[in-house]
């Protein structure tokens, strides 16, 4: 049995091990449909995860976290949209990026919402954090449920492995671009006119997001100031009274986001908008 750690989520599970068979299915009981959802059609391939999981186990990765999305439909419930993280299993308890390792991030869904997804991802070992790499730098790969739908999942994995080196030159310039003050705020800015569409419109100044949760994110450097931010802008920030106060308006905060989409997709933006600043 694994050891995991506490993720205040019960619909999600990361842990510092492998994650067993029988964690995943209690956790993420939709990876493991038996079947299709029955709104699906006669086109779409029923091809459960939990076989590219196992078939991914062979070639060398090893699920280490898993989310469900969380969904009121109860006929939904078993075929919903899921995620699974997956280390290489030689890296696990390493970090040969520094502070980090590359994960490979699968989506699939079993009521026909969604294709298999494969992403680049990065775990930060400091904070048991995941980011997810720009579609704009390393693509992420859409695969049509069909019978060769292990195959092409198989056949990506190895190519993101592949672009690992990458992925870890990306990281050290942001580790090397130095941010002056002005550049932070900036940075923050734009992450908030992201999720809200201008600072005005945010429940908080930039200043909110620039908090560090760590001593080791403490600094100038765009690795930091990104990391900070997007923990900030996934996991939710504290309340802002001063802009409530100037603005005269409820007190607000950014709210933890819980969709998987939405988690997806703030992470792309970020990153992208993190290399922006290497030009």
């Amino acid at each position: 049995m694994t050891t995991s750690l506490l993720i205040p989520n019960r619909y999600m599970l990361r842990s510092a091990a492998e994650l067993s068979r029988e964690e995943l299915s209690e956790r993420v009981p939709s990876a493991f449909a038996a079947r299709a959802h029955e709104a699906t059609t006669d086109r779409y391939a029923f091809f459960p995860t939990a076989n590219v999981i196992e078939a991914l186990r062979e070639s060398g990765w090893a699920p280490v976290s898993v989310q469900e999305q969380f969904t009121r439909e109860e006929g939904r419930k078993g075929f919903q949209k899921h995620l699974v993280r997956f280390h290489r299993r030689s890296e696990i308890n390493t970090t040969p990026l520094g502070d980090s390792r590359i994960e490979l991030v699968m989506m699939n869904s079993h009521d026909g919402g969604c294709a298999f997804r494969l992403y680049a991802g990065v775990f930060r070992q400091v904070c048991s954090n995941g980011l997810v790499v720009s579609d704009a730098t390393y693509g992420a790969v859409s695969i049509r449920h069909t019978h060769r739908t292990v195959d092409e999942v198989i056949t990506t994995s190895q190519k993101i492995a592949g672009d690992s080196g990458k992925i870890g030159d990306s990281i050290e310039s942001f580790r090397q671009r130095t941010l002056t003050d002005e550049e932070k705020q900036d940075f923050a800015s734009r992450a908030l006119t992201l999720r809200y569409g201008s600072v005005e419109e945010s429940p908080v100044y930039p200043a909110r997001l620039l908090e560090p949760a760590r001593a080791a994110d403490q600094g100038h450097s765009l690795w930091q100031t990104f990391n900070v931010v997007q923990e900030r802008m996934i996991r939710g920030s504290r309340p802002d009274r001063l802009k409530a106060l100037r603005e005269g308006r409820r007190m607000g905060r950014v709210r933890r986001i819980t969709g998987l989409d939405s988690q997806l997709q703030m992470n792309r933006d970020l990153w992208e908008l993190a290399a922006s600043y290497l030009n």
